[in-house]
């Protein structure tokens, strides 16, 4: 079975990783990839807390735009382009947002966009307010998938669902708040939301952070796989993908126990698992190799 990990923040993985090159980050994650069993993956490079906080990948226009660079991934899909693809970013204020985006889709290996409109960094309400209007636009014109991280009040990307029906949306993290919520009963009044959201055909789920955020119980987190039952049932096998996230999670778990408690999952069945870690990242993102 190929497996395809649709998150990776690879630059951050392993310890000590500021103090690495991007060779050294790059053969540490390719290492570890061959280690687990994950065959390709869609990398995020993010260097700080938020995007922003490393100076190293960020231009600043004069007029205060920012403009992100991705060096580790753009050397990974040269090297390997058969393992691995990224995802670019783009500020929402860009004034010519359209044009950043379409130089993202163009350049080999960049199949989609991450945004974060979460209220941590004060995004959430610009983007109830509508603020994201001219960024999903101009993905939909460029034909650029949208990962869309939410940590509350998740139901409010219905009207960006509604507004723009043929653009793609993954919704990140299986739309599972953060901080996680403090019992089972309102872990799963959240799961309805996002199940009750698959009415949308343009909208595909990101099932990642499970283990850490959803379960209430050790490896194999036997309480989320019902859930992740539901999940695919209402979205359809092609329309839920996995990811690790390796690197955000390792300290409570591994990258393999991210992977096979959904390997060994009885309640999925081999053709889905099979769209699940990989076939569904390829229809959905458009990715050859992935498919």
């Amino acid at each position: 079975m190929k497996i395809v990990d649709t998150q990776v923040h690879l630059n951050r993985f392993g310890e000590n990783w500021r103090d690495k090159s991007i060779e050294e980050l790059l053969r540490a994650g390719v290492l570890a990839m061959d280690v687990v069993g994950v065959s390709a993956a869609v990398i995020d490079e993010r260097w700080g807390a938020h995007i922003l906080d490393d100076d190293r990948h960020v231009d600043r226009l004069p007029d205060g735009t920012h403009r992100y660079r991705f060096p580790l991934s753009e050397l990974a899909v040269s090297r390997f382009p058969e393992r691995f693809a990224y995802l670019g970013r783009v500020e929402r204020s860009d004034p010519e947002i359209l044009d950043v985006m379409r130089d993202l889709r163009g350049r080999p290996g960049c199949i989609a966009t991450r945004i974060e409109p979460t209220p941590q960094i004060g995004e959430l309400e610009p983007f109830n307010q509508g603020a994201y209007d001219s960024y999903f636009d101009a993905a939909r014109r460029c034909g650029m998938p949208v990962f869309v991280r939410m940590t509350q009040s998740i139901g409010s990307i219905e009207r960006y669902l509604k507004m723009f029906p043929d653009a793609q949306f993954i919704l990140d993290h299986a739309g599972i708040v953060n901080p996680a919520l403090p019992t089972w009963e309102e872990r799963l009044r959240n799961a309805e939301v996002v199940i009750a959201l698959a009415r949308y055909p343009n909208l595909a789920l990101k099932w990642c952070k499970a283990p850490t955020r959803m379960s209430m119980q050790p490896y194999p987190y036997a309480d989320v796989i019902p859930v992740l039952r539901r999940v695919i049932d209402a979205y359809g096998k092609d329309r839920v993908m996995w990811a690790g996230d390796a690197s955000q999670t390792m300290l409570q778990h591994s990258w393999a126990d991210a992977l096979y408690y959904l390997r060994h999952a009885a309640l999925l069945d081999e053709t889905e698992k099979e769209w699940l870690l990989g076939r569904a990242a390829g229809k959905v993102l458009g990715w050859p190799a992935f498919g």
